[in-house]
């Protein structure tokens, strides 16, 4: 008997432990592959929109692109802010203008992303770029940038 209780304790705490692990790694696991693919484009960016960002902050424009994505709060030390466009307008009418991140296109397929995107409001010009990422080793691998669009 008293061994058939210490198989069944043993047992028991096996399927515990072992469903535990599932739960965790499902309730962790990033369902929406567009969350990574931002953070790594921003990430592959970041040092260029650090010399372009308000002051410490890179203010970035909700739009469709993005909706569904959870942004980082920050990006290698650099914050971000996602604001709508009506709070945009306000921002500049107290402040000035300013330059801003808008996502133009975020494609996210099984082993490959696109990510355009151009920084906007000042002037009649900005800057812009795009990232090309692909998925290695399930994590997913960008280059690409900032470049000057006249």
């Amino acid at each position: 008997m008293t061994r058939i209780g210490i198989a069944i304790v043993i047992a028991t705490l096996l399927v515990a432990t072992t469903g535990l692990c599932i739960y965790y790694q499902l309730s962790t696991k990033d369902t929406n592959p567009k969350n990574a693919v931002i953070k790594e484009a921003l990430r592959v960016c970041t040092q260029d929109l650090n010399i372009l960002a308000n002051g410490s902050t890179i203010i970035i424009l909700s739009n469709n692109q993005i909706e569904d994505v959870k942004m980082p709060m920050d990006v290698a030390g650099v914050k971000l802010q996602v604001l709508s466009r009506e709070a945009i307008d306000a921002k500049s009418a107290v402040d000035g203008p300013f330059l801003y991140l808008v996502f133009d296109e975020v494609n996210v397929y099984d082993n490959t992303a696109f990510i355009s995107f151009d920084m906007t409001g000042l002037f009649d010009s900005g800057f812009g770029g795009s990232i090309n990422l692909t998925l290695e080793n399930g994590v997913w691998v960008g280059e690409g940038g900032l470049s000057w669009i006249a």
